[in-house]
């Protein structure tokens, strides 16, 4: 990301533009220190304003907050009409529109992850009336969603990178299979080859993790 100079309120703002060179917003850093912060005598938090162009001007006859989008408020500036947010950060050594980045990557796939969450792991179906059962109940679908995100992170590849547990299912775990125990040893025996090579290479990779 590229590095620039921290920007008053007054001053110049940072363009930011998507892949096709277009103007996405601009973001600024604004000096502010609250009274809290200055009596208690702390580092200041970082404000970091931005802004984007409204598609539509400001209209004679309209409030201000009926164009206001959730979380932005528009306002006028030098003659244009812009939708403003602001983003309170105490990260101390990122620019501007790394913190932007981060806040918008952050908060982008909340809802996605929920749903993968409640339907997939059945986390939304809670098992008990108890508050500290449904509670461990969360965490384990929690703990399992995080396990597949490492898996398809470290050990996946090809189409099955982004595929839901759905798919992963029917790929290596509701496949014939044969639980062998000799010996001390307890082996799986696969019956499909595809299945045996996709599971040799998943084990392959977490080794080759672990080993290094």
């Amino acid at each position: 990301m590229p590095h620039f100079k921290k920007f008053t309120f007054e001053g110049d703002w940072a363009p930011v533009y998507d892949k096709q060179g277009k103007l996405k917003f601009e973001v600024a850093e604004v000096p502010f220190v609250s009274n809290r912060e200055a009596l208690v005598k702390v580092e200041p938090y970082r404000h970091i304003a931005a802004r984007r162009l409204a598609k539509q001007g400001m209209l004679p006859g309209i409030e201000v907050d009926q164009l206001d989008k959730p979380g932005e408020e528009t306002m006028e500036m030098n003659g244009k009409a812009y939708h403003v947010f602001a983003i309170i950060s105490n990260i101390p050594d990122w620019t501007p529109i790394e913190i932007i980045s981060w806040y918008n990557e952050r908060c982008g796939n909340g809802e996605a992850i929920h749903s993968i969450l409640k339907s997939d792991l059945a986390g939304g179906q809670l098992p008990s009336k108890r508050f500290g059962s449904n509670a461990a109940w969360w965490e384990i679908a929690v703990l399992a969603w995080n396990l597949h995100a490492l898996l398809k992170l470290l050990a996946l590849s090809g189409d099955l990178k982004d595929a839901r547990f759905k798919k992963l299912r029917f790929h290596f775990i509701n496949v014939p299979a044969k639980l062998v125990q000799h010996a001390h040893r307890c082996v799986v025996r696969y019956f499909q080859e595809p299945v045996l090579a996709l599971i040799q290479g998943m084990r392959g990779k977490i080794l080759a993790l672990s080993s290094g």
